[in-house]
């Protein structure tokens, strides 16, 4: 993994632990060969009784979640990026895995602020500043990085404790049987009926 993969990788522990409100001591990705590690996120609550299971797995899993991309240039496909995500949630989908977005595209493109219509279509609180000249423009291509993110990234989800190795196994068949065979899972891609979505389990709200 090369150091962007691992800085991907810390952030991920990190915003995890801040969602749940743990302190950060420190986080590098500076390599230590002594501990046999590419970098470090270091929290301060996630360890400690106030800490739940549930808080520290979902930590854990954070750092590998934030690495999961779909890139078809690497993959050494032709196809638009996030049209290869797609193609590819939906065929681990019907392979039997809960794959999907949970944040389907940058906040500042979500209606809420496209629209500005604020409370009951007053246009408030926009237009509290916008009568005193100040603008808002959000314009989504400012965000170029959270539009690749959106386009190219997803979660696995319904992994819940307790997670045997039987079924880690058949996540790894899953990934490679698609794998194995992309350009079927791109003549696919626009078939309707396959709608892979978010478990609200893992963010607390299912």
């Amino acid at each position: 993994m090369n150091r962007k993969g691992t800085a991907y990788h810390e952030a991920g522990h990190v915003v995890a632990a801040y969602r749940f409100h743990h302190g950060i001591d420190s986080v590098t990705i500076r390599p230590d060969k002594e501990k046999g590690r590419l970098g470090a996120a270091v929290t301060e609550d996630a360890w400690s009784p106030d800490g739940t299971a549930e808080e520290m797995i979902v930590v854990l899993y954070a750092g590998r979640a934030a690495q999961l991309r779909f890139d078809p240039k690497a993959a050494g496909v032709d196809c638009d990026p996030r049209q290869f995500r797609i193609a590819v949630e939906k065929a681990l989908y019907k392979e039997g895995m809960l794959v999907g977005q949970w944040q389907t595209m940058p906040v500042p493109a979500q209606d809420l602020f496209q629209s500005k219509l604020g409370y009951a279509g007053t246009g408030h609180p926009w237009a509290i500043n916008e009568a005193k000249g100040i603008k808002y423009d959000y314009n989504i291509d400012q965000w170029p990085v959270a539009n690749m993110l959106c386009d190219t990234y997803t979660v696995f989800h319904g992994v819940h404790a307790p997670n045997a190795r039987d079924l880690m196994d058949k996540f790894i068949a899953a990934v490679a049987k698609v794998w194995d065979n992309l350009d079927a899972a791109i003549a696919h891609a626009d078939d309707e009926g396959i709608y892979p979505g978010a478990d609200g389990k893992l963010y607390g709200a299912g």
